[in-house]
């Protein structure tokens, strides 16, 4: 049977799109065609795939950035457009609209999308963004085929902190919506949702579904479980990684003597040659914690100078306080690296070279009631964790034992947290093992696969 998926969106190779739901249903047997927004990166220069990973048979973990001509079967070009109408992705077809550029791009390519998914003639439609909700209903009433409704937030939630949108008009905007999306859910075929809590809310208005969590694939966060090595890193100076530490420093010591163990035990070492690594992985903005970061590591580097912040992911600065711009101080002050959007390929790489780990999100509406998506991508690296006190964040951490708590919004805590967890390095790797323990235990995309494909079953069971 053919699957049509539809992303208005998000770029084509999506992890959670992508990597995960598509070649999850390709490998079930299904044939899947994806429609996406050509990547703006890609137009008119590099042909490579955006994440790295094209080559068949291969996830994003072991792929480099000139990979994509070994996985691509086939490539037709549409002349003037200067982007492949179409490709072949681990057996996966994209069929590509065009780039956007705005909110406006954005709103008319759903024309586009909604033609391209009439041509295809698929047996299930399958979407992922809120403003194909109407391309949905649509689909499902002109070809009656069943269409699933993917919803990857609270959408109506999230428009109350839109800086976008003027303020006076959010709570409006929001309640309307909520509105509009619930009425639409009662006729799809199927609702999936994040989390438990999302799904209890559909299943109000839709009983097919079912709540598919965001955990990474195993085969792409292939970690080795941390050894009492990682007890060494930080700030010991004994190699380029807690993975690197030299044998002679934890090796043959008890049980109580690593739970004591010392900087200044190392082995005659100087402290300080290697920089303790704090990452922040994924799209970062005021609500996901910049503002707090920003202002905690100067407090994180007056008592470990050579401490170094990496932000990976988009930028976003609407809504920020003016007191942070320009920037570029407070990232010399903090001595905050931002690497930006990098392809999805070189995230385990930035994973085994990191130290600590943050999860700084801020308690609004929407992230109260989600489970980050880099905070499980942490364990599974075997990094220790620094969340706020808050939500799935704090419930995983403390069920789990994988990180400390800071006070959410405040810069105090999380630079105390930090330092804490740089200064007590048997404590580090406790929290790093159990991490690492409980995502392969309980938090791996393979669990969730059996759900995705018990829906599809239900819903095409008929046909």
């Amino acid at each position: 049977m053919k699957i049509c998926v539809l992303t208005s969106a998000h770029p084509p190779l999506d992890a959670r799109i992508f990597y995960k739901e598509a070649c999850s249903l390709r490998r079930a047997g299904y044939d899947v065609v994806l429609i996406a927004p050509y990547p703006r990166q890609r137009q008119g220069g590099d042909s490579s795939c955006e994440t790295g990973s094209c080559e068949k048979g291969s996830g994003p973990s072991s792929q480099g950035p000139n990979s994509h001509e070994a996985g691509v079967s086939e490539t037709r070009r549409s002349g003037a457009a200067g982007y492949p109408q179409e490709e072949i992705v681990e057996g996966i077809r994209i069929r590509y609209v065009p780039p956007f550029a705005s909110r406006l791009q954005r709103v008319r390519n759903l024309r586009a999308i909604y033609h391209a998914a009439v041509e295809e003639q698929a047996d299930l439609y399958h979407f992922h963004d809120p403003d194909l909700i109407w391309t949905g209903l649509t689909l499902q009433k002109k070809l009656g085929k069943p269409v699933i409704y993917d919803v990857h937030e609270y959408y109506a939630d999230s428009l109350k902190t839109r800086y976008w949108l003027p303020a006076p008009l959010r709570k409006t905007a929001a309640a309307v919506f909520e509105r509009l999306e619930k009425g639409a859910a009662s006729r799809f075929a199927g609702i999936m949702t994040v989390n438990h809590h999302m799904e209890g809310l559909f299943k109000q208005y839709n009983p097919v579904g079912a709540s598919l969590f965001n955990f990474p694939l195993q085969e792409q966060f292939q970690f080795e479980r941390p050894s009492s090595k990682f007890g060494a890193k930080c700030e010991l100076g004994t190699g380029p990684s807690f993975q690197e530490i030299s044998e002679e420093v934890t090796e043959g010591a008890d049980e109580e003597a690593q739970e004591s163990f010392d900087s200044s035990d190392c082995s005659g070492v100087p402290v300080g040659t290697v920089a303790p690594v704090i990452l922040y992985l994924g799209g970062i903005n005021r609500e996901r914690g910049l503002e707090v970061i920003l202002e905690a590591m100067p407090l994180v580097r007056e008592k470990h100078p050579d401490a170094v912040c990496k932000l990976v992911g988009p930028l976003e600065l609407g809504g920020i306080s003016e007191k942070y711009l320009p920037m570029e101080n407070w990232l010399e002050k903090g001595n905050i690296q931002v690497l930006g959007k990098v392809p999805y390929s070189q995230v385990p790489a930035i994973l085994r070279d990191s130290h600590i780990a943050l999860v700084p999100l801020l308690p609004t509406l929407n992230y109260t009631k989600a489970i980050p998506v880099k905070l499980i991508e942490y364990m599974a690296a075997g990094l220790p964790v620094v969340g706020s006190r808050f939500g799935y964040i704090e419930q995983i951490l403390r069920e789990d034992e994988c990180g400390s708590l800071a006070e959410p919004g405040e810069p105090q805590s999380l630079a105390q947290e930090i330092c804490t967890l740089i200064e007590n390095p048997a404590q580090a790797l406790k929290y790093a093992q159990n991490g690492w323990d409980a995502f392969h235990e309980k938090y791996s995309w393979e669990s969730e696969e059996k759900k995705l494909l018990a829906v599809y079953e239900q819903v095409l069971g008929g046909q």
